[in-house]
């Protein structure tokens, strides 16, 4: 519950509290482990990126330590591990599709993918022993049962199919790479497929697992059928949300984006439950569509939605979806760069801020301020070119940043603002001639600019009151 309300230290804190008890059980001991385990593998998801790499290894560390106290009851604890390398691997590949990591950086995603690719096998492999070895024996104080152990073992190929899949999607559509990982996932899911028993909820995400590769090999058909009869009562919520948004990207894989709008009618909320998966597919059906909408007079309602909707899965599902949409809009937004309106560059340019790309986040700040203008909203305009210009001042680049205010509160000069930004950009001409006297030239030219064009304004006492002070300086 802590850790689903993003509570991490005091997750941890409870975690290792416990932990450090003496009387603590074994039994607890394991789960309370495993449970310390997703919390550092979450901080790493939720936190900055500068971060991520040290609360997976801390995950790591944990996880060994555990298991070179000869635990009776180790399986547990080397799933969980095997699954943080997975997530480890998982997010930088999702990043690399978003083209939020260059391709040519496959090997940071691939390299704790293989790790969690070997663990589970190994796991898999000494299950497929023990199991029949401990039906002949009562198992000892604290140690799982066989039954136990089989039924961890259906999860075990669940999330080794898994890692192949993920493995799979960061090879280019129909190349042997994919097509083999692909298949070998299939094959993997047969055994649990068959052995899972219908109540066990394993089995819907055994069938969904089976259906996402089945959509990425390409057989759309097959698996728009599939997912039709997942979702659909009695399935629970959460797994009809996620089988949605699988509905939706077989749509558009297929190029049918009319029928992913479609399905999107059915609503992104079921039982007033949101899902951060399917809201993430709605926002690629909405990057699609301004895409196919290319500059006609619908581009900018789809722009406007998917920049809405990127706010939202930051708000509603926290920071590591909203860092995934921004990423969704960058991509977009790189491969159709004229056709951006304000929304997509204002939320891109703030994407780029977070990210440390000051320079990028500039650039787009400006480029979104122009679009606004010509838009007609001239308040946005220059609530976006004030921020590119505070991102130069921050970088000490005082002249252009300057330059920004200037040029932008001269385009609307009669708006409310345009005197007290121009204003602002004085001080940051100013603030240039404080380091280099010789560009006093260009302050006093936007100094007599502003009383000249704002005569009656009240920042204009301000501005002559300045110049003033700078004559009898001089």
């Amino acid at each position: 519950m802590l850790r689903e309300l993003r509570l991490f230290d005091r997750a941890e804190s409870y975690c290792l509290e416990k932990l450090a008890t003496p009387s603590t059980d074994e039994i607890s001991r394991c789960e309370l482990t495993v449970e310390l385990l997703k919390t550092h593998a979450a901080r790493a998801i939720y936190g900055p990126a500068s971060q991520r790499a040290g609360w997976f290894q801390l995950a790591h560390d944990v996880a060994q330590k555990f298991l070179e106290q000869k635990s009776p009851r180790p399986v547990p604890v080397q799933l969980q591990a095997a699954l943080t390398w997975l997530a480890e691997g998982e997010l930088v590949a999702a990043e690399i599709r978003a083209g939020a990591v260059p391709g040519t950086e496959l090997d940071r995603a691939l390299k704790p993918l293989r790790t969690a690719t070997a663990a589970l096998d190994e796991l898999n492999k000494f299950l497929t022993k023990e199991i029949p070895l401990l039906r002949r024996r009562k198992p000892a104080a604290a140690e799982l049962s066989a039954d136990e152990l089989f039924s961890l073992q259906q999860h075990v190929l669940y999330q080794w199919a898994h890692v192949c899949r993920v493995r799979g999607e960061l090879y280019p559509p129909k190349s042997p790479d994919r097509i083999t990982l692909l298949q070998q996932a299939q094959e993997i899911l047969r055994t649990p497929l068959t052995q899972v028993v219908p109540s066990d909820p394993l089995g819907n995400q055994v069938r969904l697992e089976l259906v996402i590769s089945e959509r990425l090999l390409g057989n759309l058909a097959n698996a728009a059928e599939l997912l039709a009869t997942l979702d659909k009562e009695p399935k629970p919520t959460e797994f009809r949300l996620r089988a949605r948004a699988e509905r939706i990207r077989t749509a558009l894989d297929g190029q049918n984006i009319a029928e992913a709008v479609q399905i999107q009618e059915e609503g992104r909320l079921l039982k007033e439950k949101p899902a951060a998966e399917l809201d993430l597919a709605w926002l690629e059906t909405y990057l699609a569509a301004w895409q196919q909408a290319k500059n006609t007079a619908d581009s900018k309602a789809w722009q406007e939605k998917a920049a809405d909707l990127a706010r939202l899965m930051a708000t509603t599902h926290g920071a590591y979806w909203g860092r995934r949409g921004d990423q969704l809009l960058v991509q977009a937004l790189a491969a159709n760069p004229n056709g951006a309106g304000a929304a997509i560059l204002s939320r891109a340019a703030d994407h780029f801020y977070r990210q440390g790309d000051l320079a990028q986040a500039a650039v787009t700040y400006e480029k979104g301020s122009d679009q606004a203008f010509n838009a007609g909203g001239t308040e946005v305009a220059l609530e976006l070119a004030f921020k590119g210009a505070l991102i130069q001042f921050k970088r000490e680049l005082f002249t252009d940043a300057a330059r920004r205010l200037r040029r932008a509160s001269l385009k609307e000069p009669s708006n409310i603002l345009s005197a007290a930004i121009h204003l602002q950009a004085v001080l940051f001409a100013a603030q240039e001639v404080r380091r280099d006297p010789q560009s006093s030239p260009f302050y006093l030219e936007i100094l007599s600019e502003h009383i000249k064009t704002w005569p009656d304004d009240e920042t204009t006492t301000q501005a002559t009151a300045w110049l003033k002070q700078w004559q009898a300086h001089k």
